[in-house]
C-alpha cells in the first residue's frame, strides 16, 4: 500500500501543470486489500479525509469515518473509493497524469465525471465545470 512518482510525473505536477487541489486525503488500493473491499477493479483510491469547503466536499464525496489498523497501517474505512476519472480508471502506474490531462481538457459546460464506490455500488458524481 505504497504510492511513488516518477520524476517525470512529479516535473509535470509541480512545474508545467496547473496546480489543482481536490482537498482529498486519501491511499491508493490495491491487491489484497482491494480484494478485501471487494472492488470491482484492481485498484482505487480510499478516500480518507475531505477538507469542508473543498471541490471534493463540495461534489459530494464522501471520507471514511471508521478507523481500522491493516496490516500495521492504519486506515480510514467507510468513505468513497475513487475507481475512475472522466472515465480514466485509477491504477499504479500512468493513470494519475492521464486523469490530469483529462481534467485539463474539460471546457467551461463539460461535466467532470467521478466513479466512486460506496457502500459496495458504483456512483457516478457528475460535476458541471464552470468558467
Amino acid at each position: 500500500m505504497a504510492f511513488a512518482a516518477t520524476s517525470n510525473t512529479a516535473r509535470r505536477l509541480l512545474l508545467e501543470q496547473k496546480p489543482l487541489w481536490s482537498g482529498i486525503e486519501g491511499l491508493l488500493v490495491d491487491g489484497d486489500l482491494a480484494k478485501a473491499l471487494n472492488l470491482p477493479q484492481s485498484a482505487g483510491l480510499l478516500v480518507q479525509r475531505v477538507a469542508e469547503g473543498s471541490f471534493a466536499w463540495r461534489c459530494g464525496i464522501h471520507a471514511g469515518s471508521l478507523r481500522a489498523n491493516v496490516e500495521g497501517q492504519e486506515l480510514v474505512l467507510g468513505g468513497d473509493v475513487i475507481l475512475r476519472i472522466n472515465e480514466v480508471p485509477v491504477e499504479q502506474s500512468g493513470s494519475y497524469d492521464e486523469i490530469y490531462s483529462s481534467i485539463g481538457r474539460l471546457k467551461p459546460g463539460d461535466n467532470l465525471v467521478i466513479s466512486v464506490f460506496r457502500q459496495g455500488r458504483i456512483v457516478k458524481l457528475l460535476i458541471p465545470i464552470s468558467q
